[in-house]
């Protein structure tokens, strides 16, 4: 075998490694580009998708609630069946500025605000727990309920 069929023997190969190559870059340079524009769109971000929640057990009904940075403010309603008496609630770091103990009557519905909180930034996820601690004929109880919004 010759000098030059072996050149031309090794350019054929060459070049079939060289488009093998640029048909693969380009290739992996698309699906680059499309993750980058998926993600400066924000579709990566899974937590936009969470909807907006607030949850007890049974006995007390979250009606409404609104979450901002630095407060946060809840309307419970009593659907114990009974009268109850609340002693404490707690919302993450927050302190409820709530006159308690407060008598709860079955059925009525009170607004509850939170201050002294740090929420996080506007626009993100909150996500928290939300303890109710109250007593019907004299025995103590506490209900944990979540909450989870975007932060006003």
């Amino acid at each position: 075998m010759s000098v030059t069929s072996q050149r031309k023997r090794l350019s054929r190969r060459s070049q079939a490694a060289m488009e093998f190559l640029m048909t693969y870059g380009w290739a992996i340079l698309v699906v680059l580009a499309a993750i980058g524009a998926l993600a400066y769109f924000g579709v990566t971000k899974p937590q936009q998708f969470i909807p907006d929640v607030c949850t007890f057990p049974s006995g007390f009904h979250c009606v409404d609630f609104v979450v901002d940075t630095n407060s946060a403010d809840m309307v419970i309603t009593n659907s114990l069946g009974k009268d109850a008496t609340l002693t404490g609630l707690t919302l993450g770091d927050c302190t409820a500025n709530s006159t308690l103990p407060y008598f709860f009557e079955n059925g009525e519905q009170i607004t509850i605000r939170f201050t002294g909180c740090d929420n996080g930034v506007k626009g993100s996820k909150f996500n928290s727990d939300i303890s109710l601690n109250y007593y019907t004929n004299s025995l103590n109880k506490t209900h944990t309920g979540e909450i989870t919004t975007t932060i006003q």
